[in-house]
């Protein structure tokens, strides 16, 4: 049976093994991450050298502690962790979280000392996240466990990652953008826990709360984001992924095609590489999206995060320059999705509202010397077509251009239309403000359109499959069915 992870992501109580008063330590970083974050319960720093730490009572041991703690972080060096998880094992502790490294990634010496590590924590029955892991960030409870800089802002996103470095990446990025998520789990290692475990659990929060998303600016999904240099189990990752996608995204990003790639994952976690064909079929059956770069993993989680799925694929383009629009064009075909052809009545509004000289098919040209208002008025006629599923807003920044007022007026749009709204403002400094004002209407902006009718198009392609699930391909199954070892561990 699955563990119940819910003591787990929402303590009562949490002791810091390792707590420390010296300000660039792991431990001392780990401890003010807990309480800044505005952790309500019960904090328990462990430090045989010291009284108090940032105003709370110091613990010589976990023997005295006045509680078994709910959770227990371990700031301490490897070579210390057998023996503090013992002693947590015997004091009841059922949830930990090692963030040290020098394990299976640091060779024969360090795979010994993890697999004592897996013993030890079978023996006690521990739900153990790591080692070499960041910890993990629970925005709704609120806890911070890493030793990672970020600022709790919820939202719909869920991120679950190998790689520490690639989460602080994330929250710097997010913060930058004013994107918010709700739980965020670092692996590392996967001695104990690993992706299927968490896949689970926000599987399980998802049923108990069925009600969709309604925050403003947030789409009704709860999209996830994987980052993963192996899959533990290949069969139940397709088992709980399949039940996920049913309703919410799930997106991944898993290197190691390559002998390079595959050589790096070894020293980095102590992944090893998996059959990537095997793993494609899996993903594909699971309708799980693959990420062929970090960048593809940044658009998707913005562009699921503020915007709906369109419900069909035709896409409407309007610029203020000829050139992207053309360019624009292109790519909406070659992503095998529809420019939408206007009926005369909205061409006949776009008529009145436009110079003669501009363009009212589809790509919409309002022209080089378009104010805010030329780009506003063309945008609202033209999301009121039913024929149109999503709308592309591409502006370059020319001298009269007003790039933070138009911002603006299509921030008011996305919120008296739900059809989904992205933006591409083309250039560099000019637009850098625009940008902003984009990102607080939470509309998926984009340095270049071909990006964001990229994120566009695997959305809806996420959509079609999961509205008909009988239409994933046969030969993705019958690779399981004559493969089932290499499925096992991808």
């Amino acid at each position: 049976m699955p563990k119940d992870l819910t003591s787990f992501f929402y303590p009562k109580s949490v002791a810091i093994i390792g707590a420390s008063r010296s300000p660039e330590k792991v431990g001392a970083i780990v401890l003010k991450n807990i309480i800044s974050s505005g952790f309500a319960g019960k904090i328990y720093p462990v430090n045989p050298n010291a009284d108090t730490i940032n105003n709370l009572k110091c613990f010589r041991d976990t023997a005295s502690l006045p509680e078994t703690p709910d959770l227990t972080v371990i700031a301490t060096p490897a070579g210390q962790i057998l023996e503090v998880i013992q002693e947590l094992g015997k004091k009841g502790t059922k949830n930990v979280v090692v963030i040290a490294a020098g394990f299976k990634e640091a060779g024969a010496e360090g795979e010994k000392l993890e697999k004592e590590l897996i013993g030890v924590s079978q023996k006690y029955n521990l739900s153990l996240l790591g080692p070499n892991c960041l910890g993990f960030v629970n925005n709704l409870c609120p806890i911070n466990t890493t030793f990672g800089e970020l600022v709790n802002k919820t939202g719909n996103l869920r991120f679950v990652t190998q790689s520490g470095a690639i989460a602080a990446s994330i929250f710097d990025w997010c913060e930058s953008i004013g994107l918010g998520f709700n739980e965020f789990v670092t692996l590392g290692n996967k001695a104990v826990l690993n992706e299927n475990d968490i896949l689970q659990y926000f599987f399980n929060q998802s049923k108990k709360n069925t009600a969709p998303i309604k925050k403003e600016g947030l789409s009704g999904a709860r999209p996830i984001g994987l980052y993963l240099e192996s899959i533990s189990n290949g069969a139940e990752f397709l088992r709980i992924a399949s039940q996920i996608t049913a309703a919410d995204p799930i997106f991944i990003l898993k290197p190691g095609k390559t002998l390079a790639g595959a050589a790096a994952m070894m020293s980095h976690t102590g992944a090893m590489a998996g059959e990537d064909a095997v793993l494609e079929a899996v993903l594909n059956q699971a309708n799980v999206i693959r990420c062929q770069t970090l960048e593809d993993f940044f658009d998707l989680a913005r562009a699921f995060s503020w915007a709906n799925v369109p419900i069909g694929p035709k896409m409407a383009v309007i610029s203020n320059a000829g050139g992207p629009a053309v360019i624009s064009a292109d790519a909406v075909i070659n992503e095998g999705l529809e420019l939408a052809e206007f009926n005369s009545q909205t061409k006949d509004q776009l008529a009145k509202v436009l110079p003669r000289a501009a363009g009212i098919m589809n790509p919409v040209d309002v022209l080089g010397d378009a104010l805010a208002d030329r780009f506003a008025a063309a945008a609202d006629i033209v999301l009121k077509n039913d024929e149109v599923h999503a709308l592309l807003v591409i502006l370059t920044p020319q001298i009269m251009t007003q790039i933070e007022k138009t911002a603006e007026l299509i921030g008011g749009l996305a919120q008296k239309y739900k059809k989904p709204i992205f933006c591409s403002f083309i250039g560099g400094s000019l637009v850098a403000e625009g940008e902003k004002t984009l990102n607080k209407y939470q509309i998926p902006s984009f340095r270049f359109p071909e990006r964001a009718i990229a994120a566009i198009a695997v959305m809806w392609r996420f959509k079609q499959r999961r509205d008909k699930p009988e239409e994933i391909t046969t030969a993705s199954k019958l690779k399981f069915s004559t493969q089932p070892k290499k499925i096992k561990k991808i």
